[in-house]
């Protein structure tokens, strides 16, 4: 019977994606442990459809692996759409820069060199799930407050004599301060614009 979950593994599913079945079995029993929900795929193969099916919340893949490797798994992965953005942690023998470089353009979320210890790699995943839930959250409080936004727009532009008004919203993602400025026209008027 597998242990209850864990605080910091609330049902969160995790895929090891190993050939060698030994090392895949100990990094299993690390998460079992914790109380995560432990898929397993011997190869990048195997681990591309498990993905599909069983749909994980966190990939750990070797580097080194027969039929697909793991940075050719994870490119394959990364154009999966909605499966593109579930974190990926390569495990890998070569630590070299050029690795390293490898590992970040393939599209892996962090790496972490054999042999590592268990608090090593519970770290890395405990701390992608937490950037992942505080950038849920991040996102969840920047709809709220496009709905506030648009709850504030007027319904209509105000007519008011001698003024010709224009209204258009478009909101910005991007942290920006109040802009102003003004137009004369030939014929005397002045234009001015001004945007929060």
């Amino acid at each position: 019977a597998k242990p209850a979950r864990g605080p910091n593994a609330p049902g969160h599913r995790v895929l090891i994606v190993e050939d060698n079945a030994d090392l895949r079995g100990y990094i299993t029993d690390i998460f079992e442990r914790e109380g995560y929900d432990v898929v397993t795929a011997e190869d990048g193969e195997a681990g591309i459809k498990a993905t599909r099916s069983r749909k994980p919340d966190l990939i750990i893949t070797d580097l080194m692996m027969p039929r697909l490797s793991g940075l050719e798994m994870i490119g394959r992965i990364r154009q999966m759409p909605g499966f593109n953005s579930i974190p990926i942690v390569l495990l890998t023998a070569k630590a070299d820069e050029g690795t390293r470089a490898d590992v970040r353009h393939a599209g892996a979320d962090d790496y972490l060199s054999k042999p590592f210890s268990d608090m090593e790699l519970l770290s890395i995943v405990r701390n992608i799930f937490g950037l992942k839930k505080r950038e849920r959250e991040l996102q969840r409080d920047l709809e709220h407050a496009r709905r506030i936004q648009q709850d504030l727009l007027p319904s209509s532009v105000p007519d008011l004599p001698g003024l010709d008004l224009v209204a258009i919203y478009h909101p910005m993602e991007e942290v920006g301060g109040d802009l102003y400025d003004f137009v004369e026209f030939p014929d005397g008027r002045l234009g001015v614009f001004m945007a929060d």
